[in-house]
């Protein structure tokens, strides 16, 4: 992905997330902790299926929102367990409310006196520098003030990187056109990109955001683990997803902001 990321470059590789002609489904497992700062204990765990051209990703440390990609139908589905709600979008909805945003934040940054934060400015125009410590099975993506680190494992599964990284883009796409202060995701296409190209998955990814104050860098990681068998804890899992959508409460766009506004306060 070019360093300059123009808007138009960005819209096509948008429009490729939809386009993509997918063969052969391969169904995988991957659990997912997030910690942040030095603490050794997740703030969060996500368990993520893939079956059948559907992506099923849930919170498994506590109730919360439920993400279903399901790109056989182009849909996205946003469950939240809490009050049994679901709010769904088409995919290219989605695209449409980034692009708008992008354009937004393009013409905010063209202006002398643009407010624009730099933490915002790294993650809509990243300018990494790439360093492959292929020795260490490690790729660092440097920059100011945002930068990754990423060690990962070869995969023998060709089809399962396209789908992961897939996912990859998509949710990062998805959380800055649904998550009020959702950062833009171009760093992270960035990262996703290399990674794919290279056919590795990521084992532990680092992100640091670095500060004028060095009391204040931040740190937030994530460690991966995939599996390639089913469980019939896993088929459970699915179908009651499925039984979900069927008789959680929809919601259209102004409750679903709404619903966010009120839990921010």
């Amino acid at each position: 992905m070019s360093r300059t990321l123009l808007l138009l470059t960005f819209v096509l590789s948008l429009i490729g997330f939809t386009s993509r002609n997918h063969v052969e489904a391969v169904e995988f497992h991957v659990t997912t902790d997030i910690f942040v700062g030095a603490d050794a204990k997740p703030v969060e765990t996500h368990l993520t299926t893939f079956h059948a051209n559907v992506v099923y990703d849930s919170v498994t440390s506590g109730p919360g929102q439920i993400t279903i990609i399901d790109f056989n139908q182009q849909l996205i589905y946003l469950l939240d367990t809490t009050d049994k709600t679901q709010f769904i979008l088409k995919q290219q909805d989605v695209l449409g409310i980034s692009t708008s945003l992008s354009i937004k934040l393009r013409a905010q940054l063209a202006r002398p006196d643009n407010k624009i934060t730099e933490y915002i400015k790294a993650h809509f125009t990243p300018d990494f520098d790439v360093k492959d410590q292929k020795k260490n099975s490690t790729v660092i993506f440097a920059g100011t003030p945002l930068s990754y680190e990423v060690s990962f494992e070869k995969s023998l599964q060709n089809n399962a990187v396209q789908d992961y990284y897939r996912f990859c883009d998509w949710s990062a796409n998805l959380n800055y056109a649904t998550v009020l202060g959702g950062t833009p995701p171009q760093a992270r296409f960035e990262v996703n990109q290399k990674l794919k190209e290279a056919q590795v998955f990521p084992k532990e990814i680092q992100r640091t955001i670095k500060n004028a104050n060095p009391g204040r860098i931040e740190v937030v990681k994530s460690k991966h683990e995939f599996r390639w068998e089913s469980t019939p804890q896993d088929e459970q899992r699915l179908t009651k997803f499925i039984q979900y959508q069927t008789n959680f409460r929809r919601i259209d766009r102004n409750e679903f902001f709404a619903k966010q506004r009120a839990n921010n306060k």
